[in-house]
């Protein structure tokens, strides 16, 4: 997608692409609105997730920086998206790294990573 920020280095990008008023091909303009405007799930959740960091950590992390959460909050939050993704077993969970679950529990995480965030448009492929 052009206007992710996320177009190979000999590709090219025509036409517009808005979101909320602002024009996403100008450069910079994609990056601005990543997040907490528009959200990713790829459908290989492993180029999503840090193989050396846990589960928790990596949603905490997200939900700090997007939100403002004290370290406690952010992993109540990490806790809720878990199960908002309906993940199996999701406080033990946490604290596993993304090698130790399969690959649709996999999946749901980097569904509930995309989500933590709170995106306002969510790009799902």
């Amino acid at each position: 997608m052009p206007a992710s920020g996320s177009l190979a280095a000999n590709g090219r990008a025509r036409g517009s692409v808005r979101f909320e008023g602002r024009e996403l091909l100008a450069d910079g303009n994609a990056a601005a609105v990543r997040g907490r405007g528009i959200g990713f799930v790829f459908q290989d959740a492993s180029g999503s997730l840090t193989p050396h960091r846990r589960i928790g950590v990596q949603l905490a992390e997200v939900a700090m920086a997007a939100h403002g959460l004290t370290h406690e909050a952010a992993a109540a939050e990490a806790r809720r998206m878990l199960d908002s993704v309906h993940l199996p077993d999701a406080g033990r969970r946490l604290s596993q790294y993304p090698h130790e679950l399969s690959g649709g529990m996999r999946q749901r995480v980097a569904l509930a990573l995309a989500l933590v965030a709170r995106p306002r448009l969510l790009f799902a492929g």
